[in-house]
């Protein structure tokens, strides 16, 4: 059980990291075999930014998740808030992400405000590959004359293949109030 843990700093920044796996010089591995989360919470004016798990790995990056894996970033009026359920990156090697359950990522954010939320994100320099079978789900919420975006789940390769096996939902939603800006995209 990895959690972390940010609450309520107004005009303040809240950064909350579940959980980091970083080889700059070689390959990166991550097991989640139960539950990985951050929660980041700011209150007006603040800056949110939730991540549950980063795995970066220069040769490779492998995160095996039969766990869950959720963020959540809530900040109030004129705030910013950014959450990642999990990003696996190999800057010249291969990533690979299988999920044997839920990924989820929601961003909140009052009036005036800008909210992001990213399920999942797997990119490489070869292949890059995911493998999902729980639902992958992101949320932005902002108040009126706001932002919100919201992407389920990215797959992208520089100079190889890029496949995304999905066996679960996979979904996107963003909703923001008036004279405001809403995209969803759940998986490219």
């Amino acid at each position: 059980l990895l959690v972390g843990f940010v609450l309520w700093l107004a005009y303040g920044i809240s950064i909350a990291n579940g959980i980091v796996v970083s080889a700059p010089t070689g390959a990166a591995y991550f097991y989640n075999g139960s539950f990985t989360g951050a929660y980041a919470i700011s209150k007006y004016n603040g800056t949110s930014v939730a991540q549950a798990a980063a795995v970066s790995g220069y040769s490779d990056a492998t995160a095996i998740s039969p766990g869950d894996i959720f963020a959540l970033a809530y900040s109030g009026y004129s705030g910013i808030s950014s959450a990642t359920g999990i990003t696996v990156v190999a800057s010249a090697g291969d990533a690979y992400l299988y999920s044997g359950n839920s990924i989820g990522a929601y961003a909140f954010s009052g009036d005036f405000g800008l909210s992001q939320a990213t399920g999942a994100y797997v990119d490489a320099q070869y292949d890059a590959t995911a493998v999902t079978y729980g639902y992958v789900s992101a949320g932005a919420y902002a108040g009126d004359t706001s932002q919100a975006v919201a992407f389920g789940i990215g797959v992208h390769s520089a100079n190889g293949y890029a496949a995304l096996y999905s066996y679960g939902p996979i979904s996107a939603y963003a909703y923001a109030g008036d004279y405001s800006l809403a995209l969803a995209q759940a998986a490219s």
